[in-house]
């Protein structure tokens, strides 16, 4: 027998913690009981470590009711959320992919690089707008190390409805730099 589970991997600033989940891009992960906390020298710790402030990579799976977090990796110990603050004077590179499938239905990958320049974590915002440029989406906000990654957009908004189809704009803003491209989402 073949058990197909729903894996989502999601990295940003922790907003809120209690000790039975933590809440990270606005999305509630639930802990499950076999959950491995790491700090970011890969050391097994207690999940009573993770506090607000912190930038976390969360593994979850996901049922109709919830997201069950199994992993959780703590990136650094005390940051800044947001984008607004102190911004390294080093410059920051960075590369935006196209979102991929695109068109897509119901859901496409948003893929982004941050390269180490020696700047260390960075404030992050991935957007989504639509075309009359109103911000539907925040997929991403707070501070970021430099890595790889990708963001699941599942067409929805910040309430959770269903966007119709048509073109979008997603915006990547690191630091004081911004790149934008377009998307068609098709029904």
């Amino acid at each position: 027998r073949i058990k197909i589970e729903r894996v989502s991997v999601m990295i940003g600033t922790a907003t809120a913690v209690t000790p039975t989940s933590v809440v990270v891009a606005n999305k509630t992960f639930e802990f499950s009981p076999k959950l491995l906390v790491l700090d970011s020298k890969n050391n097994l710790v207690q999940s009573s470590q993770l506090a607000s402030g912190q930038v976390l990579e969360v593994r979850a799976t996901l049922t109709a009711n919830s997201s069950q977090a199994s992993k959780i990796k703590i990136y650094s110990a005390s940051v800044t959320t947001g984008i607004t603050g102190e911004t390294s004077s080093v410059p920051v590179e960075f590369s935006l992919e196209q979102n991929y499938p695109n068109p897509f239905n119901p859901e496409t990958t948003i893929r982004f690089t941050i390269q180490e320049t020696g700047a260390g974590a960075v404030p992050v915002r991935l957007s989504i707008f639509n075309v009359l440029g109103q911000e539907v989406r925040t997929l991403m906000v707070g501070t970021a190390i430099p890595a790889r990654y990708s963001i699941k957009w599942d067409g929805t908004n910040q309430n959770g409805q269903v966007l119709p189809s048509s073109m979008y704009i997603y915006q990547l803003r690191v630091g004081e730099q911004v790149v934008s491209r377009r998307m068609v989402m098709m029904k």
